[in-house]
């Protein structure tokens, strides 16, 4: 990883931690504006999804996401592998923001020992829009549903551009992955002065 991505998760961290441990009022200086949302789901496992992106007004939008787990299906472990890209005006091609491209986490581990200060970031808000905080199995209806993108959880000097978020949910069958949900979230992010 090159210098300044290094400089950039570290500050990212370190921000995080004075703002976890309620050191600063983090104030935004941009806006997140969704563009859209897509997701697929492994038919193998899961019999019906919903997906979808609500706007709210023209700087705010909701997403949800319902999963039904098909009959007699249950899902020990469950990793979640994270892309964050972006690219500005200048750019020609995306690029991972701050290093985060293909961060994995044990979702089951992390639901147990809670080791991952990225993930407690957004922890808060999951744990009020879904019920998908508990330690594993899950089976059934899985749901997040009415979740904003909170700008008080990030750093204020993200650039703008546009960003993509890809999320990519799969379990461990016999040691093959398999996926069970993609998602992938787009936003522009506006900077303001």
């Amino acid at each position: 990883m090159e210098k300044s991505a290094i400089f950039c998760v570290f500050l990212l961290l370190f921000g995080s931690c004075f703002y976890k441990f309620g050191l600063v009022e983090a104030k935004a200086r941009f806006h997140i504006i969704g563009k859209g949302m897509e997701c697929s789901t492994n038919s193998l496992l899961v019999e019906n999804k919903t997906c979808e992106m609500t706007k709210i007004n023209e700087t705010n939008e909701v997403y949800s996401i319902d999963v039904y787990f098909k009959d007699g299906i249950v899902i020990n472990e469950i990793f979640l592998q994270m892309s964050w890209m972006y690219k500005t005006a200048s750019d020609a091609n995306f690029k991972p923001f701050l290093g985060l491209s293909n961060v994995t986490i044990d979702v089951c581990h992390y639901l147990i020992n809670g080791n991952s200060m990225m993930v407690d970031l957004f922890l808060e808000d999951v744990k009020k829009h879904s019920n998908l905080i508990h330690s594993c199995p899950f089976k059934g209806h899985c749901y997040v549903k009415g979740l904003g993108a909170n700008v008080r959880r990030f750093p204020a000097f993200i650039p703008s551009g546009q960003y993509n978020m890809m999320l990519i949910f799969y379990t461990k069958t016999n040691g093959t992955d398999d996926v069970l949900m993609k998602v992938k979230l787009y936003a522009d992010v506006k900077t303001m002065f």
